[in-house]
């Protein structure tokens, strides 16, 4: 027979995270913040969670801008060994930000008075040129006039804003003119030798012309002197 006791040492190899872990990201879609995207990892083995701090480490790579980052699961404890994990950052609809006039409406003061544009995303104040585009009308009119703002960069699509321009009243402009005339005999039509608003000048298109008789206050198309 037999008796006594036999002990045999043995180790537990730490398990390879790169090999046996499976780590997916718990996100579906991860949108552009303008900030460091962190997304939450599930990392398993054999079906069994795992916990960040005690079996795993993460590290970010690349999460700011749009398009693809990295996280690094890391082990520790029973752990060892790192498994790299690719997610993609899309970027927003400028819809889904803050896009406003820096004037709604205003009295007609030229054709190129345009309302400056403000784009806020997240909190931040987002940069023309690098984040959004304008386009303008090509001159401004009374009624409304669309602008439309294009997302760029790290925003897509587009969102238009109507600038509302009330007709200026023509006691704002002003008007220059031949003061004195030779009389012919025949019509006349004293015209203006410039009409201006606010420095800029006004084209025919923009006004009309009449003459009132002193004598009997009627007005005219033209006069004869």
């Amino acid at each position: 027979g037999y008796e006594g006791v036999k002990r045999v040492n043995f180790t537990i190899q730490q398990q390879n995270v790169a090999k046996k872990v499976r780590a997916k990201i718990a996100t579906k879609k991860i949108l552009y913040t303008g900030e460091a995207v962190t997304p939450a990892v599930n990392v398993t083995y054999n079906k069994m969670a795992l916990t960040e701090g005690r079996d795993y480490e993460l590290s970010y790579a690349n999460n700011v801008a749009k398009g693809t980052a990295t996280v690094y699961v890391t082990g520790k404890g029973n752990y060892t060994g790192t498994k790299a994990v690719k997610f993609k950052i899309s970027e927003p609809k400028i819809k889904d930000a803050e896009v406003s006039l820096t004037a709604d409406s205003a009295v007609y003061s030229g054709a190129n008075s345009f309302p400056g544009v403000i784009v806020k995303y997240n909190g931040k104040t987002c940069q023309e040129g690098v984040d959004y585009i304008v386009k303008y009308p090509k001159k401004l009119k009374a009624g409304k006039n669309a602008i439309t703002i294009s997302g760029k960069g790290n925003l897509s699509g587009s969102v238009k804003r109507n600038y509302v321009i009330t007709k200026a009243p023509m006691d704002q402009v002003e008007v220059a003119f031949q003061t004195s005339w030779q009389a012919t005999g025949k019509k006349m039509k004293v015209l203006p030798t410039s009409v201006t608003l606010n420095g800029n000048g006004l084209t025919k298109k923009d006004y009309t012309v009449k003459y009132r008789s002193t004598a009997t206050g009627k007005l005219m198309s033209s006069f004869k002197d």
